[in-house]
């Protein structure tokens, strides 16, 4: 399984010597996903402060049902050092 979004500029961000690396993951489990069911998970990326964002997740089954959901809390890193990057105002508004 993979998924793969063509407005989320990765290599850019990697030419620019930038890491995004999550801080606090939270997931709550609801029901098992089985083999064979589809589904989709949807994303939306929030500002929580001047240097952390937090993607939050939602996987349900085809029928609607809410699977799983999470927050994860994460930073943008040059450097080995946190700084303020506006990707979510350039690819996520």
């Amino acid at each position: 399984l993979h998924g793969h979004r063509e407005d989320i500029p990765g290599p850019k961000w990697a030419a620019e010597g930038v890491d995004l690396m999550l801080t606090r993951v939270e997931v709550d489990y609801r029901r098992p996903l089985r083999p064979g069911d589809v589904f989709t998970v949807s994303v939306q990326v929030e500002r929580v402060s001047r240097l952390k964002f937090c993607f939050v997740q939602e996987i349900r089954r085809a029928d609607g049902e809410l699977m799983a959901s999470g927050r994860n809390y994460g930073v943008a890193v040059r450097n080995g050092r946190p700084f303020r990057y506006n990707f979510i105002e350039e690819c996520c508004s």
